[in-house]
């Protein structure tokens, strides 16, 4: 199980680096306007270094778990005990969650606007997630994005994106 937990981790981590160098080269430069600021810092720094930290951290963790797994072991280990179909089973779910998480950032927030694409998605992975209490799925993903969005409107005075319909 130790095996399996390494692998999925690296796979894991590989697709947050995948993402984060496409956030920091694709996505950065296109949707965020430069503008220096009065010390010289423009609105695409504090982006850029946060891409910049998660690129580090996920290869650095993928060195650490590809340095700690003995592949020889590994394969014989999972052709024995049957875990290479499993393997995609156990690696899935937060690929499922990172994909999803990505769809909502670029697409459906700008489709649907901040507070229903939050609902839904928050919806969708708390489900996907085995929340079995119904009530908890409901009240937890409408209440906090109304919350959030409050919070960031009325006293930050930041406008979420409102979306095609224009609802929130």
């Amino acid at each position: 199980m130790v095996y399996l937990n390494i692998k999925r981790d690296i796979i894991v981590n590989a697709v947050i680096f995948l993402v984060s160098i496409i956030f920091l080269l694709i996505i950065i430069p296109t949707q965020i306007r430069v503008e220096i600021g009065e010390h010289g810092v423009t609105a695409t720094t504090f982006p850029k270094l946060a891409s910049i930290i998660i690129i580090l951290a996920s290869l650095f963790e993928i060195i650490i778990n590809w340095k700690g797994m003995d592949w020889i072991d590994l394969k014989k280990h999972q052709l024995k005990s049957g875990q290479i179909k499993d393997t995609l089973a156990v690696t899935g779910r937060p690929l499922v969650v990172i994909v999803a998480t990505v769809i909502y950032a670029f697409v459906l927030i700008e489709l649907l606007g901040f507070v229903t694409s939050t609902v839904f998605v928050m919806m969708c992975l708390m489900l996907f997630l085995d929340e079995k209490r119904l009530n908890i799925v409901v009240i937890v993903s409408l209440v906090l994005p109304l919350i959030i969005n409050f919070a960031f409107s009325k006293l930050l005075y930041v406008r979420f994106p409102s979306g095609i319909m224009g609802l929130f």
